[in-house]
């Protein structure tokens, strides 16, 4: 009896699925979803008949409720890591659900149906927003590193920190710099692109190298294929790393193992190393960029101010970037 009762009450805890609900009401999925956003354009009579079957589901829409805020994470681990506390806060103001659109959009879609916020934590294509905003008009759409356009898009101003980065380095005397760069990651292209026109710009005569590291495994043997074919004259004197993660797999891979072969490199990243998890040690290298919770202070701030975003253009933040010297660009005395 104890279980069976255990598993009636968590049952009635799951959230219902409208779009079944539709179908069995032999209406269009559109036509529920503007009865749950409470749209009048629905006919009086169709409308009672999704209230009472809504209803029957455990759903009542008028009685006063905490904003619903959708946190979708899709297949990006990264970050999770930093979402938990701000979950935690608007918890006591807010409904939040967690959904992975990449691996059950039918979940992600009954989620953001009836929710008021979404926040996508995660690349997603313009199809996808496109789809939310056809299933639930009224909803606010958040960006973090976003892709497609959104009502709130929040990131940090890679042009700014890439400029700034090229603009150190060069003043430090470096005048040949390998740009290191993942395959995977989605910003390392256009940060790439970024520097270069920056150093050009300071010096056409400057000298950039690029090395990509394949696939979503960090490969060594990249660097010392790199190394092998490259003069001991012609070896760049820095390293720039597109990603703060780039720069801690050299470190623990490389540079720990074999310091008196990379240990000549100045070494310079971007993005905050305090936003990273390493194992066995912390991670100290001169940076430029601005901090993942920054990030999420602005997210937060729009949750509980929503604007409104009807006949208005798409709000764009970038969070400004600043430089912090741990020691690890030399200065060229030769320059």
């Amino acid at each position: 009896m104890e279980k069976r009762n255990a598993m009636s009450r968590k049952n009635f805890q799951q959230r219902p699925n409208f779009r079944q609900i539709a179908r069995d009401l032999d209406i269009s999925a559109t036509t529920l979803y503007r009865v749950l956003n409470r749209n009048l354009c629905v006919k009086e009579s169709t409308r009672m008949r999704v209230l009472e079957a809504l209803n029957e589901k455990g759903v009542f829409l008028y009685p006063a409720k905490k904003t619903t805020v959708v946190f979708d994470y899709g297949d990006n681990t990264y970050l999770q890591r930093f979402t938990p506390a701000l979950m935690d806060r608007l918890n006591k103001d807010f409904e939040c659900i967690v959904t992975n659109s990449d691996r059950d959009r039918e979940e992600f879609l009954n989620a953001i149906s009836s929710a008021e916020v979404v926040l996508f934590l995660s690349s997603q294509t313009q199809k996808t927003v496109d789809d939310v905003r056809k299933i639930n008009p009224n909803i606010l759409t958040i960006g973090v590193f976003p892709v497609a356009e959104m009502d709130v898009q929040i990131r940090f101003n890679d042009a700014l920190s890439c400029r700034l980065a090229a603009n150190y380095l060069y003043e430090m005397g470096h005048r040949h710099v390998l740009v290191h760069r993942r395959e995977m990651h989605i910003d390392g292209i256009p940060r790439t692109n970024f520097f270069i026109a920056a150093m050009l710009g300071l010096n056409p005569n400057v000298r950039i190298d690029i090395i990509e590291i394949p696939g979503k495994m960090y490969d060594e043997y990249i660097w010392e294929k790199y190394m092998r074919k490259t003069p001991e004259h012609e070896l760049p004197t820095a390293i720039f790393f597109v990603a703060s993660a780039g720069y801690a797999a050299f470190e623990n891979r490389m540079l720990s193992r074999f310091p008196e072969r990379y240990g000549r490199f100045s070494c310079l990243t971007l993005g905050d190393p305090r936003d990273l998890w390493w194992p066995g040690y912390p991670i100290h290298v001169d940076h430029i960029g601005g901090r993942v919770q920054d990030l999420l202070e602005w997210v937060e701030y729009f949750v509980r101010n929503r604007p409104v975003m009807k006949n208005q253009k798409s709000i764009s933040l970038q969070v400004n970037s600043s430089l912090m010297q741990e020691g690890t660009v030399r200065r060229m005395t030769h320059v």
